[in-house]
């Protein structure tokens, strides 16, 4: 992702200089000498974005660099980094407030220093629930996509206040699969990152039609592992460049073969046979996926938020299924052609059916609405702003409210 673009003068640096010297804990870790104890003025700060995940999962934080831009202009933010790698991250690529908080004593002195209005998550980490110790402001779960994984209706969307979905496909799966649910805090705003794409230009034969590979990773439990990258991935992305018929472009999840050592294998093998092609085919690891969205003319998915995100394209798409041939099928695998292990092998004369007739066409454009809602460039990005907006001020009303009883 291309750098964003400094906007204001933020006192990251003086966080950057103190936490240098506090890389390892003392034993005794006195509050006194907490970074924030002394001559920095959090008062003004409105939002907070907090974000328990390392350098793997930086991309669900990353993605929404392109709304929070928008959302600092109105309301001053500062994201509150939970691992050292990740604040670096944030600190060398972009100019937004950051600090990092290594322990829950680090995190409760920022909250008691300042005056948040409202919390914004985009994960499930398991110390989100540290942060929502935090009781003078409310805490809104934004998410990092739309996919059909049991983590996007995860019981612990109970613990905030708010649930900000993409469409109605996200508020109906967490209505369906959960019980004694309060279903008021759910507000569709659409997805903000897709009015904030920059195009990737690819480099392959522009004669070719371009195709993108791009599977999630194994997850952290059996039942949310869609990954087809060592079911038949290798073998599949074999057969599309023996064809000599397409460009062939590979965009895995950034954590594909962490947990297992079979898709790191076949992960590998991949990328040596595109070190072997490099006029046919190129591996992206580093690239914001919607921008390569844009070169693609049809792309292959595992079950994953990326190709919710691909609805908004209108290209052909392919769905694979790593389970037994059509189990686990969900709304989304009526808008396009199946691939499982029983018809991997003809993918060539799939793709080339699916470019020249694009057969699911119409059920794609239902569902597009379906899972992303119907929004205009920037309508999305202007929603969530306005949301959160409205959050801030009802966060406002309830603290008065709490003050005038006591």
């Amino acid at each position: 992702m291309k750098k964003v673009k400094k906007l204001l003068n933020s006192p990251r640096l003086f966080f950057y200089d103190a936490l240098a010297k506090r890389l390892k804990p003392s034993t005794k870790h006195d509050a006194k000498q907490s970074l924030i104890s002394a001559n920095i003025d959090f008062s003004d700060y409105e939002v907070a974005v907090y974000f328990f995940g390392t350098k793997a999962s930086f991309y669900q934080l990353e993605q929404w660099f392109g709304p929070f831009l928008a959302l600092q202009k109105k309301h001053k933010m500062l994201i509150i980094a939970r691992n050292k790698e990740v604040f670096n991250a944030i600190q060398k690529e972009t100019d937004f407030s950051v600090i990092y908080a290594e322990t829950l004593d680090d995190l409760m002195n920022i909250y008691e220093k300042n005056n948040f209005k409202v919390v914004l998550y985009v994960n499930n980490g398991v110390k989100n629930f540290q942060s929502l110790i935090y009781a003078q402001g409310l805490h809104v779960h934004i998410n990092h996509g739309e996919s059909e994984k049991s983590s996007m209706s995860s019981n612990q969307a109970k613990a905030y206040d708010y649930v900000l979905c993409a469409g109605q496909a996200g508020e109906e799966r967490y209505k369906n699969k959960l019980i004694k649910l309060d279903t008021s805090k759910f507000i569709q705003i659409g997805r903000p990152q897709l009015d904030c794409i920059e195009p990737y230009e690819c480099q392959l034969n522009p004669e070719r039609p371009t195709v993108l590979y791009a599977p999630t990773w194994e997850a952290t439990h059996e039942s949310m592992n869609y990954s087809s990258v060592g079911v038949y991935g290798y073998e599949l992305f074999k057969i599309l460049l023996e064809s000599n018929k397409f460009n062939l472009i590979y965009k895995p999840h950034p954590a594909t073969g962490s947990l297992s050592d079979d898709v790191l294998q076949a992960h590998n093998n991949i990328k040596k046979l595109i070190e072997e092609n490099p006029t046919q085919a190129i591996a992206l690891e580093k690239i914001d996926i919607n921008s390569v969205f844009l070169a693609v003319d049809i792309a292959v998915f595992d079950n994953s938020s990326v190709m919710i995100d691909f609805l908004a394209q209108d290209k052909p798409m392919l769905l694979t299924n790593r389970f037994k041939p059509h189990e686990e099928a969900t709304k989304i695998a009526t808008c396009c052609k199946m691939i499982d292990t029983t018809n991997y092998s003809d993918i060539v004369s799939i793709i080339e059916n699916e470019l020249s007739k694009d057969t699911y066409k119409t059920q794609r454009a239902t569902i597009k609405r379906h899972y992303l809602g119907d929004y205009a460039a920037g309508e999305s990005t202007q929603k969530f702003v306005d949301t959160v907006a409205d959050i801030i001020q009802q966060g406002d009303e309830e603290i008065k409210r709490l003050e005038k009883n006591r």
